[in-house]
């Protein structure tokens, strides 16, 4: 079996030996634990106390919540409880989302009113966490990193050629385009994350949130309402390659804006402890 479908089996409490595997030789892959798959619960990580301040990090597309783990190691050692989650059709989550909805669906079934979360969001996540801050309760501040859903512009090439993952080297192309630090990724790192981009389980999503080149969704509106409502953040890098950082600067003036002159499309890669700091200076009280 490869790495990442026995991570996956073992997260979802499945027996990997009872899978019949289709990769060569017989070998199981990440799609062979899909399919058998219990679905529903979407794979997470935490840090920090329990009874800490609850802070739920969202990455964007075609990532996983490792992409927040530095910012998540920092908001635990200040006393948070934070808590990563990989969304549907990402990472080592089993469950499936074929369009915008099904993502906002499953982070809307994440929160609970009776517990307030701080919700983070990058990118496509943040773009989900502003359709879900508007939609439902359970929500104490918003902070959005380098959000989709404020313009039309987009590299449309990167989100289709990451949906469609075709070798490990173009791969490797695209995730250049991200942000300096993704040119450290190993050669082993890199083919893992084609492994699980080659599945094509982000091709209906890429087909719906991007098309003819341009992005389909708008949560201008949502940011609107929601800036009366509670504390709201933006984040961007002024490098950013994947969308205009320059999307924000229109925004309700009630929404604090912090540009990062040097980061890319992952803040949060690039400038890892001045991001925790906003989240918890700005929006949480510790």
């Amino acid at each position: 079996a490869t790495p990442v479908a026995r991570r996956a089996a073992r997260k979802a409490g499945i027996d990997i030996e009872t899978l019949r595997g289709s990769g060569r030789r017989g070998r199981v892959e990440l799609v062979d634990v899909t399919r058998v798959g219990r679905g529903g619960a979407l794979a997470a990580s935490s840090w920090g106390p329990a009874d800490g301040a609850s802070v739920l990090l969202v990455h964007g597309f075609a990532g996983d919540r490792v992409t927040f783990e530095q910012v998540g190691k920092t908001l635990g050692r200040a006393g948070l409880a934070v808590r990563a989650i990989d969304l549907p059709a990402h990472g080592e989550t089993l469950a499936e989302a074929h369009d915008f909805d099904g993502i906002v669906a499953a982070l809307a079934a994440e929160l609970d009113p009776a517990r307030p979360v701080h919700l983070v969001g990058h990118s496509l996540g943040a773009a989900a966490a502003a359709a879900v801050a508007s939609r439902k309760g359970g929500v104490s501040s918003l902070t959005l990193i380098a959000p989709a859903g404020l313009g039309l512009s987009i590299d449309a090439e990167f989100v289709e050629g990451m949906a469609r993952a075709e070798s490990v080297g173009s791969v490797g192309h695209l995730l250049r385009r991200l942000s300096d630090r993704a040119a450290g990724f190993s050669a082993e790192a890199i083919a893992e994350i084609h492994e699980q981009l080659a599945r094509g389980r982000l091709r209906a999503l890429a087909a719906d949130i991007c098309r003819g080149g341009r992005q389909t969704l708008n949560v201008r509106g949502e940011l609107a309402r929601l800036a009366g409502m509670m504390p709201v953040r933006i984040i961007v890098g002024q490098q950013d390659r994947i969308i205009d950082w320059r999307d924000a600067l229109d925004v309700s003036s009630a929404i604090a804006l912090h540009v990062f002159p040097r980061a890319g499309h992952m803040p949060q890669w690039d400038a890892p402890a001045e991001v925790a700091a906003i989240i918890q200076k700005e929006g949480v009280h510790v």
